[in-house]
């Protein structure tokens, strides 16, 4: 399947959204089907929202995958599949993310 988007992190493609390094401890792939993602929410990344954070989570139930770099990117997406834990993309140019998840009707306004 051709990329729509494709860094180290993040590949968007016609089905879904592959986040490697998803699955702590065997960094493990997570593929998740575009009908399985109800919205997406951009933000500012700050070491409050994790910046800092090579993988996993803090006090939100949100899930970063592992990324050694995320502290030199400024923007995140979080994913809502439904469920409580809610994936966490940090793409290394999140411009085209923005595109490509506004063309599926997925991003969410700023509030």
């Amino acid at each position: 399947m051709k990329a729509e988007y494709e860094d180290k992190h993040v590949k968007l493609d016609a089905e879904g959204i592959t986040i490697q390094a998803y699955y702590f401890p065997f960094a493990t792939p997570k593929f998740i089907p575009w009908q399985s993602v109800t919205s997406a929410q951009e933000f500012f990344m700050s070491a409050a929202t994790g910046k800092y954070r090579v993988w996993g989570m803090g006090l939100k139930p949100h899930w970063f995958h592992r990324d050694l770099r995320r502290f030199e990117r400024s923007k995140a997406f979080v994913l809502d599949t439904g469920s409580f834990f809610k994936p966490v993309i940090t793409p290394e140019q999140p411009g085209p993310v923005q595109a490509i998840l506004r063309a599926h009707g997925l991003l969410k306004k700023k509030g």
